[in-house]
Formats: structure tokens, sequence, C-alpha cells
């Protein structure tokens, strides 16, 4: 049988004067200026969606770096275990007037927009100390935080609910077997809380339980919250 030949096959290369290698100039460019636009667009669409939590994380820091400061400068005491004689506010921890606990920090804190979180719309921003009060303030204060325990929740959201019903203002008792969480009305079921080491939690209903229970142990956690 004679031999088969495969019929010849010409193949088409691109010619080297057509191969690029980069990019020119005007396509960084337009690559560079594609990425600014995508991250203005994005990053206000990030920060609705975390309900501007990484500023109320910032006012938390700034607190718990206050509530040091203050601890630091009267023995190791909060200002809700020092005497209004002596600049603290135990005092008035009977009066329910939770803005009364932070007010004595003005001068560890800068500003008092600093307890307002930017989501709470049902607070209005104070600007200067003389107007500040429980309707400028969106933290509550754990009464029972000590500096000796260094894994206890000290300030947070006040937008807690227990046993699936939104807290009051006032004092509020938490049991050694929470059953705490979050209602939307500031971070959508979702909240911040600050330690005594002034590290920072962001907690979702289930985490925050698990915080509390860290807090305190068996010992139950006494919040003022405005």
């Amino acid at each position: 049988m004679p031999a088969r030949f495969l019929p010849e096959v010409h193949c088409r290369y691109p010619s080297t004067s057509q191969n690029r290698s980069g990019m020119t100039i005007f396509e960084v460019l337009a690559a560079a200026m594609a990425v600014v636009v995508i991250a203005v667009v994005i990053t206000p669409m990030v920060f609705r969606r975390n309900g501007q939590r990484p500023n109320c994380v910032n006012n938390l820091k700034n607190i718990g770096l206050s509530f040091e400061i203050f601890a630091t400068d009267n023995g190791g005491a909060y200002p809700f275990q020092v005497s209004v004689r002596e600049g603290g506010s135990r005092e008035w921890v009977p009066t329910r007037q939770a803005w009364r606990q932070f007010v004595c920090l003005s001068n560890e804190l800068s500003t008092p927009k600093i307890l307002n979180c930017p989501k709470d719309r049902d607070r209005v921003r104070a600007t200067v100390w003389s107007k500040f009060d429980n309707r400028s303030l969106s933290y509550f204060v754990n009464l029972s935080a000590r500096t000796s325990n260094s894994s206890m929740v000290l300030s947070g959201d006040r937008n807690l609910t227990l046993d699936a019903k939104p807290v009051s203002p006032g004092l509020v008792m938490i049991g050694p077997q929470p059953n705490v969480g979050w209602n939307p009305k500031v971070h959508k079921r979702a909240g911040n809380l600050i330690l005594t080491d002034r590290s920072v939690l962001q907690t979702t209903t289930a985490q925050v339980n698990c915080a509390f229970q860290n807090s305190n142990f068996a010992l139950p956690n006494l919040l003022l919250v405005p």
C-alpha cells in the first residue's frame, strides 16, 4: 500500500512586530484610575455595611485608655469606685445617671464627642462637656469591672438585649449564665465591647455571651446603661 502523506499545514504566527511585552503608560494610568474609582465606590459601601463600626471601635479604645489613666492616678480604682470628693463618681451610681460615670473622665477624654457612636441615631452628639448627659451617651459602663481582672468587660454599645428583650436605661444585672444579645438599633444585631485590658471585641449576639461569661467567671456583672 502506497504511503499516505498528510496534507501540508501552513501555520500562521503573529509577526514579532505585533508582540508587546508590556503596558503603555496610558494603559497603566487607566488601570490606576480604575482602582481609585473602585476604592471610592466600595469604601463607603463597606462602612455602611459595617454600621460605621471602625469609628465606634476607636471611640471605645479612647474610653478604655481614659479609664486606665484615671485608675493609674487613683490607686487602680475606676471612677465608680472613687468618691465624688476625690474626683470620682461613686455617689452617683444610685441615681442611674450613666453619663456621670464618664464626665469625670473629661481630663482624659479630649471631647465628649468620643462618647457618641456615629451610628446611634437616638443620641445627639455633644461638642462641649456642659451639654453632655445621657442623651449624648452611646455606651454602658460595667460597675463590676476591676483593674485586677484584665478579661472583664468595661464598657460597650448600649444596644443590648437580655432574654431577647432590649435593656432599659439604668442598672442591669448580667448573671454568670447570661442570655445577652444585641438589638438592631445601632449596629444591626452586633456590637462592640472594650475590656479592662483595653482590647476591643467586635461581637455578634452569640459572641457577646461568651465575653460576659469570661468577664467575671461566676460573679454577676452590674451594668449602668444610658
